[in-house]
């Protein structure tokens, strides 16, 4: 069952769709060193965002009293998955297994295009 407050907020997840859409069609016009790191920025900060949402949405249900297993149904993970990601001092363990799956990404440099022997890529 749809509410107006579910409709809004589906409507507002598909805009954003449209506009991560068209954001990565843009980005493959750019050269390829500038795609990569635009795409690398791009994916962390999303992954960044969407994990600390998402934890702060099951320590909210598990603060209303909804079991492991009744939060990790709805966020399509294992009960044990939602244990560690609501438990406070998770963050550092959880911090060190996404590098491990995504390793940090170091800084662009923004202003050059040229390699190591300084000739133009």
């Amino acid at each position: 069952m749809t509410t107006p407050a579910t409709s809004e907020w589906l409507q507002r997840a598909h805009v954003l769709n449209d506009q991560l859409n068209t954001l990565c069609t843009d980005l493959a016009a750019l050269p390829i060193e500038e795609r990569l790191a635009a795409l690398a920025h791009l994916d962390h900060a999303l992954t960044t965002l969407t994990h600390q949402a998402v934890r702060e949405g099951a320590i909210a249900a598990r603060t209303l009293g909804w079991s492991l297993r009744r939060i990790g149904t709805h966020l399509h993970r294992s009960h044990e998955q939602i244990r560690i990601l609501t438990t406070p001092d998770a963050t550092p363990a959880l911090n060190r297994q996404q590098h491990r799956v995504n390793p940090p990404v170091p800084p662009a440099d923004a202003g050059s295009s040229t390699g190591p022997t300084g000739l133009r890529n």
